[in-house]
């Protein structure tokens, strides 16, 4: 499949929930859970929207997250060559 449909913009955010035992601060028990995922995805003038990752889905939503900006790098280079060349008001 080509990089361009295996994209996703946003951040992944992991969440560690940790249970405390005894009296002491940071002594977890062995009941301690994570870390949780969440895709994190935000739009001008709206709220920021986060979605539950399953575990299993964490690599494969990375891949697409490196995807989209990979991409968004090379259109940046793209549009700086293009606006070079407008500049100097070269054929592009």
């Amino acid at each position: 499949m080509r990089i361009w449909k295996k994209l996703l913009s946003g951040i992944l955010a992991a969440e560690t929930e940790a249970k405390e035992s005894g009296k002491e601060l940071g002594i977890l028990s062995p009941e301690s859970h994570g870390p949780k995922y969440y895709l994190s995805v935000s739009k001008p003038k709206q709220k920021p929207v986060m979605d539950y990752i399953p575990l299993d889905y964490q690599t494969q939503v990375t891949e697409y997250l490196d995807n989209f900006r990979q991409i968004k790098t090379i259109l940046e280079e793209l549009c700086e060559i293009n606006r070079e060349l407008l500049r100097r008001r070269e054929k592009f």
